[in-house]
C-alpha cells in the first residue's frame, strides 16, 4: 500500500468526515440490501464448503482452498515473541491486554521495531477496497452478501485505522494517570479494528485472493505492534518527566527504535515537523553503504528553511562489528543512533573544534530521525563517482585557508579519537573551498563499549579499504584543543554523557580521553602544539605542519582527503 504524506490537523479533520460519511453510506447500503440471518446463512454455507443456493459471479476473485486457510490470530509456540492473551470480558475492548500485569510485564522487556507506516494512506486503501468489494456485491445476476458484508466489515476497519492516526498526534496527557487513560482509549480503538479484521479473514480468508490475504494478516500484526508500543509508552518509568512535552507519536518512535523517555530526549526534539513541510520538497541527498539521507525544505515566517534528514533505525545493519569485534560493539538489538550523534557534538562542544552541523530530532513521515543543517562545499571523495575532488588544503597560493583547513582536519581526528568514530572517510566530510569551514557527517558509528583505546588505522585488505576509520594518535594539536582536552574530567564526562549513551559506553570514553590526554602532554613536551598553522615549524625536523604529516603521519586526515592515505 503505498504511502501518501501526511495532512494538518483541519484536513485531517476533513478527511475524517469524509470517510465517517462513506462508512455510513457502505453501512446504510448494507442495512438496505442484506438481512442479518440471509448474510449469516450465507457465510457458514460457504466457511463449510457448502456453495450457496444461489450462484453468484465474483469477479476478479480467485478462490483459496479452505484446509489451506490458516488462522490469522494463530501463533506458534516456539515463537520468541510475546504472545497476544486470550481475551476477557472486561469494559474495553483492548482490556484484555492493559489490564493483564504479567503481560504488560513482558511487554516492556520486548522489542517492537516494525513501524507502522502512512496509517492515513491505508485507511483511505481500505476504504476503496470497502467500496469495491460493496459494488460488486450488488450484481446484475443477484446479491453476492459475503461481498457486501466484507464491503461493511472493511469500512469498519478503515475508520479505525484513521482514529488510531488522529489519536497518535495528540498531546501526550499531562501525568502518568491520564496517560494511562489515553493509552488505553488508544488500545481498544485498536482491538475493535482488529476484531473486525480477524473476523473477516476467519470468515472468508479463504475466498480472497493470497496477496490480499497476506496484506489483511499483516494488518492484524500492524495493530498488535501499535498496542505494544503504546503500552511500552505508559509503563516507561520516566513517562511522568515527559508529560506533556511529546505527542503519541514521537513517544511511540521513540519506542520502537529503543529510547527511554526522558528529559534528555525531549529537549533534542526541532520546532520543524511535516506541518511546516514544502510538500513535494523531498530530495534524495545521498547515501552511503548502509543509510541515506533526504533533503526537506520547510516554510517558517522567515522564508524558506533547507534541512537535511536521516532516519533513525530500530536494529543496527552495519557490519562494524566486524571490524571492532562483536565484544567490543554496541547493542545491535538498540542501537540508539541518533543520541550518538548528539554525543558526538557535546564533545565537539566540549573541544571547541565547532566541526558538526547544528542537529536536532524530528518526525519525518511518521518516522523519528536526526534533522541538521546542510553542510556547505564539497565532499573531498564522491562515492557516486568514486573520485576525488580537489580542495585548498595544500593551496600555496591561498596560505591562509589551506592552514585553516588543516587545523581542522587535525582536530577532527582528535575528536574522532574521543568518540572511536568508526566511519569517517573523505566521503563523511565536506570541506568549502570558500572560507575553508570543515563539516563531519555521519557520526553515529562511534562509541563502542569495548574500545577502550583509540584505534590503530586498518591497512588494505581488511574489511573495506577505510575500515578503522581513524588516523589512530595524532601527530600534532592545536593550542586551542589542547587546552580544552586537558581540562576534561571523568565526572564531566560521565554527566555530559548521561541519557545518550550507555554506563559503559561512558566509561571505555573515560578511557580513551585519558589516553589522548597523555598523548597530547607528550606531544607538548617535544613542541607540537601548534600555536599558528602557518607560521609553525617542528623543533626537531623543521617541517612546516603539512610537511611533518606527510612524514610523520602516513593516516592523517591532510593526505586522507587528497586519496594519499589508506587512513580513511
Amino acid at each position: 500500500m503505498a504511502g501518501l504524506e501526511g495532512v494538518n490537523r483541519q484536513n485531517h479533520a476533513s478527511l475524517f468526515d469524509s470517510v465517517k460519511s462513506r462508512i455510513k453510506k457502505i453501512g446504510a447500503a448494507f442495512n438496505r440490501t442484506v438481512a442479518p440471518n440471509k448474510a449469516t446463512k450465507h457465510i457458514h454455507q460457504q466457511a463449510s464448503g457448502r456453495p450457496p443456493k444461489k450462484s453468484v459471479h465474483m469477479r476478479g476473485a480467485k478462490t483459496v482452498s479452505p484446509q489451506n486457510h490458516v488462522n490469522p490470530t494463530a501463533s506458534s509456540s516456539k515463537s520468541k515473541r510475546t504472545q497476544l492473551p486470550q481475551r476477557q470480558k472486561a469494559s474495553g475492548e483492548g482490556a484484555a491486554l492493559y489490564k493483564n500485569k504479567k503481560y504488560r510485564r513482558l511487554v516492556s522487556r520486548e522489542r517492537v521495531t516494525a513501524q507502522f507506516q502512512q496509517p492515513q494512506q491505508v485507511s483511505r486503501d481500505i476504504l476503496n477496497a470497502a467500496w469495491s468489494a460493496h459494488n460488486q456485491g450488488k450484481t446484475p445476476w443477484g446479491k453476492n452478501h459475503a461481498l457486501l458484508v466484507k464491503g461493511g466489515q472493511l469500512g469498519q476497519v478503515s475508520n479505525h485505522i484513521s482514529l488510531h492516526s488522529q489519536a497518535i498526534k495528540q498531546p501526550l496527557a499531562t501525568n502518568k494517570g491520564e496517560i494511562e487513560q489515553q493509552g488505553r482509549q488508544v488500545i481498544d480503538n485498536l482491538q475493535k479494528g482488529f476484531n473486525e479484521l480477524s473476523q473477516l479473514l476467519n470468515q472468508q480468508g479463504g475466498m480472497m485472493h493470497p496477496t490480499e490475504f497476506q496484506q489483511l494478516n499483516g494488518l492484524l500484526r500492524t495493530f498488535h505492534n501499535e498496542q505494544k508500543l503504546m503500552l511500552q509508552v505508559m509503563d516507561d518509568p520516566g513517562v511522568a518527566s515527559v508529560a506533556g512535552s511529546l505527542d503519541l507519536t514521537q513517544a511511540m518512535e521513540l519506542k520502537r527504535l529503543g529510547y527511554d523517555l526522558t528529559p534528555t530526549m525531549v529537549k533534542h526534539f526541532s520546532s520543524f515537523n511535516d506541518s511546516q513541510l514544502i510538500r513535494g520538497s523531498d530530495q534524495n541527498f545521498g547515501s552511503g553503504a548502509i543509510h541515506s539521507v533526504t533533503k526537506l525544505q520547510f516554510q517558517t515566517s522567515t522564508g524558506v528553511v533547507e534541512k537535511i534528514f536521516k532516519g533513525d533505525d530500530p536494529v543496527d545493519p552495519c557490519p562494524f562489528d566486524s571490524i571492532t569485534g562483536a565484544k567490543n560493539y554496541l547493542d545491535k538489538s538498540k542501537p540508539r543512533f541518533a543520541t550518538r550523534n548528539f554525543a558526538a557534538a557535546k564533545f565537539d562542544n566540549l573541544l571547541g573544534t565547532g566541526l558538526m552541523p547544528e542537529m536536532e530530532l524530528t518526525v519525518h513521515d511518521g518516522q523519528v530521525g536526526v534533522l541538521m543543517d546542510v553542510a556547505k562545499g564539497v565532499k573531498p571523495y564522491d562515492q557516486s563517482t568514486n573520485q576525488y575532488n580537489w580542495t585548498p588544503v595544500e593551496d600555496d597560493s591561498q596560505p591562509q585557508k589551506a592552514a585553516k583547513i588543516q587545523e581542522q582536519l587535525n582536530s577532527a581526528e582528535w575528536l574522532d579519537g574521543i568518540c572511536a568514530q568508526q566511519d569517517r572517510h573523505p566521503g563523511n566530510l565536506f570541506i568549502d573551498p570558500e572560507d575553508g569551514k570543515v563539516t563531519l557527517i555521519d557520526n553515529d558509528m562511534g562509541f563502542y563499549p569495548g574500545l577502550h583505546q583509540v584505534r590503530t588505522p586498518s591497512k588494505p585488505g581488511g574489511f573495506r579499504r577505510f575500515a578503522g576509520s581513524t588516523a589512530g594518535l595524532p601527530s600534532v594539536i592545536d593550542a586551542r584543543v589542547y587546552e580544552k582536552l586537558m581540562s576534561i574530567t571523568p565526572a564531566q564526562i560521565h554527566q555530559q554523557m548521561d541519557g545518550l549513551i550507555t554506563r559503559e559506553e561512558a566509561k571505555s570514553t573515560v578511557s580513551r580521553v585519558k589516553e589522548l590526554q597523555s598523548h597530547a602532554s607528550m606531544l607538548a613536551s617535544n613542541g607540537r602544539v601548534i600555536e599558528n598553522w602557518q607560521q609553525w615549524k617542528d623543533p626537531s625536523t623543521g617541517l612546516n605542519a603539512a610537511q611533518f604529516q606527510r612524514h610523520h603521519a602516513p593516516d592523517s586526515y591532510l593526505l586522507s582527503v587528497q586519496g594519499q592515505s589508506q587512513g580513511l
